[in-house]
């Protein structure tokens, strides 16, 4: 089989090909459909047995590892950001396909590019999610666009400076590369009325602007830095300034419509400022398996640390390199009361970038350093009671990206009548729910709340009725219910077992048994 990273003209950036009959793994890429000379290793993969294949793109080369052990590394031929789809085809049971966010001056959000049904020796052709763009670029006050994804959770970071004489910048939350496109979030302080301006724009027309006056205490300035941080919520954007809170706008455009984030007016963005150390921030929405954390600096002494930790004192993971040792050391902290120390190699070395990934599993912690597995941590601790993630010790800190993780690798979760459990949905997000109805089964639902609340606005309703032979779907807001649909064939029977997919598009969901749709 084979897994291709491949634009619309044809152009294989990344061909990566399992043959099991020459027991052999080939890497590949092709320009103008002329492939270029075929790269060889070990076949890490057997047939008939479940792998996890991860594809890493970083500044010159794409690292690949295979069921968590780094395999080989491909040095691009062809600009990385040229691949806009990717494709799986062959001899393979294809079960999910997951697209990250790449690291940047702001964190990004996971995509997920799910195929229609698991696929058996056919062909998975997906987008990134994301239009190929060019790589970002940084003005000194020109307007300039960057690639983001924003969902329930992210975090963007903007750090710059105001210039003197300064009389307006914006920052636009944009659903797509151009200036023309529909804006989520805008965001326009002006320093010669005081104000800031927030407002929306959609099919060319702008919204009711919404104004406040500059706060008393806001450190906004001509000729000074500023440090934004644009937080995404279920409901709103809100936007600290130097860690103080300066303003909040409630959604009007779904915040996974967002494609990008545009910069205007009189701001000098910089992309080489570093986090402010000792850093921490929260987690949410909290840890599952498959969540990632990933940190990226400069080291730039002996030692420093990267906490799970939570606000009762206890200490989940700590991650300390010790550069002068050449020694990682990890540990946990029970109610403060430090463990046993692990000793792992370390390959950090002062001055040099770094990236650290912090994944969770069912059998415990993943860490890799500059993309490769190094240990594993055993759970001392249950991994979700972690609620934040710090940085602190000798480390410039140049970003950090925490990816929201999924349902138990696919095993079931066990319900009471009704359990709300924390999700993020985004725009490719695949729900997937298994269970068996009662044999004397009359109607059952799921339901996507937008808060934990009773009487929570109800994004999209399920309801299976086992007596009426329908599937209902609908949606409340403020309490009233919208008009009930009903098409589609009821592919359910009592007392029988099943596995409901619930696919999150851009404009609507989807709900699939595993073999039919609602």
């Amino acid at each position: 089989f084979e897994v291709n990273l491949k634009n619309y003209q044809d152009d294989v950036v990344l061909h990566f090909n399992p043959r099991f009959d020459d027991n052999a793994l080939i890497l590949n890429s092709a320009q103008h459909g002329l492939w270029g000379q075929e790269e060889r290793y070990g076949l890490p993969i057997y047939r008939g047995v479940r792998f996890t294949m991860v594809i890493l793109a970083t500044n010159c080369s794409f690292k690949i590892a295979v069921n968590n052990a780094h395999i080989c590394e491909f040095y691009q031929r062809t600009p990385m950001y040229l691949a806009q789809l990717v494709e799986v085809k062959g001899d393979i049971n294809l079960e999910s396909v997951q697209v990250y966010a790449g690291s940047s001056s702001m964190s990004g959000g996971m995509g997920f590019c799910p195929p229609s049904q698991p696929c058996s020796g056919g062909n998975f052709i997906a987008g990134f999610g994301l239009p190929s763009a060019p790589p970002p670029f940084v003005g000194s006050g020109m307007p300039s666009i960057q690639s983001c994804r924003i969902h329930t959770g992210s975090r963007i970071f903007v750090r710059g400076f105001i210039p003197h004489g300064a009389n307006r910048f914006e920052l636009n939350l944009l659903q797509g590369y151009s200036d023309g496109d529909d804006i989520a979030f805008h965001f326009n302080p002006r320093f010669d009325s005081c104000t800031i301006v927030k407002n929306y724009r959609q099919n060319n027309q702008w919204g009711q602007e919404e104004n406040q006056p500059f706060p008393p205490y806001m450190p906004l300035i001509p000729g000074s830095s500023i440090d934004l941080q644009i937080t995404c919520t279920m409901d709103r954007y809100t936007v600290f300034m130097n860690n103080y809170f300066i303003a909040e706008f409630y959604h009007k455009i779904p915040p996974g419509y967002v494609m990008a984030l545009q910069y205007k007016g009189d701001i000098v963005h910089s992309s080489s400022q570093y986090y402010s150390v000792p850093f921490e921030t929260s987690i949410s929405p909290p840890l599952s398996y498959g969540s990632q954390i990933q940190v990226y600096g400069i080291a730039t002494g002996n030692r420093f640390e990267v906490n799970l930790a939570n606000k009762r004192g206890d200490t989940i993971l700590h991650v300390n390199p010790r550069v002068n040792d050449r020694q990682l050391v990890l540990n946990s902290a029970p109610g403060g009361n430090w463990g046993n120390e692990e000793l792992k190699p370390l390959n950090i070395l002062s001055g040099q970038q770094f990236n650290i990934i912090i994944m969770v599993t069912p059998q415990g912690f993943k860490i890799a350093v500059n993309s490769q597995h190094v240990a594993d941590f055993n759970y001392r601790i249950p991994f979700n009671a972690a609620d934040t993630v710090s940085v602190k010790g000798d480390v410039n800190l140049t970003n950090i990206q925490i990816y929201p993780g999924f349902n138990q690798y696919g095993q079931p979760l066990q319900f009471a009548m009704e359990t709300p459990v924390p999700i993020n949905m985004f725009p490719g997000r695949v729900l997937y729910i298994n269970g068996r109805s009662n044999n004397n089964a009359s109607r059952f639902e799921f339901n996507l709340l937008t808060n934990t609340y009773p009487g929570a606005d109800v994004a999209f309703h399920f309801n299976p009725r086992f007596d009426q032979r329908e599937a209902v779907r609908n949606s409340c807001q403020g309490g009233s219910w919208g008009t009930e649909e009903k098409q589609g064939g009821f592919p359910l029977q009592p007392g029988q077992p099943f596995e409901i997919q619930i696919i999150c598009y851009p404009e609507h969901y989807q709900a699939r048994k595993i073999d039919d749709i609602f």
